[in-house]
């Protein structure tokens, strides 16, 4: 792992998490399964190796769903209090993609693309970033 540890958790604290890396990537993703799963236009995730992830304390449950892609993507939220945290996706297992919100400090990370695009309401904020796509990058 390289890179200052960043943590942060679910809405009543019962789970925490950390990590040591810089992300992969970090993006929102406007896509129908992630408005639905969130209650908002996207989520705005962040990717790092399964490896320089850590949950520190407490347990999630999982949820999976079939995406568009016919790939098998799963969903981890804190029950308690409802608060969705990360997703794992067959498509890129080697990864965990975090809720930025769910950051101590959700200014660390910026988002530098937008996937999904095509699916955003019409009054959905749409960020400038370097690189968006209607559809899956």
């Amino acid at each position: 792992m390289a890179g200052e540890w960043v943590e942060g958790g679910c809405l009543c604290g019962a789970v925490r998490y950390g990590f040591a890396a810089e992300p992969g990537f970090v993006g929102d993703c406007y896509c129908r399964q992630c408005q639905k799963a969130t209650g908002s236009p996207m989520t705005t995730v962040l990717a790092v190796e399964r490896g320089d992830f850590r949950l520190l304390i407490g347990e999630v449950r999982d949820f999976t769903v079939t995406a568009d892609s016919g790939r098998k993507v799963t969903r981890q939220f804190y029950p308690q209090c409802g608060t969705p945290l990360f997703t794992r996706a067959e498509m890129n297992p080697s990864q965990v993609f975090i809720k930025c919100t769910t950051l101590d400090d959700p200014n660390r990370f910026v988002p530098v693309m937008s996937c999904w695009t095509a699916s955003a309401p019409s009054w959905a904020p749409l960020a400038e970033v370097a690189h968006s796509f209607p559809g899956n990058p």
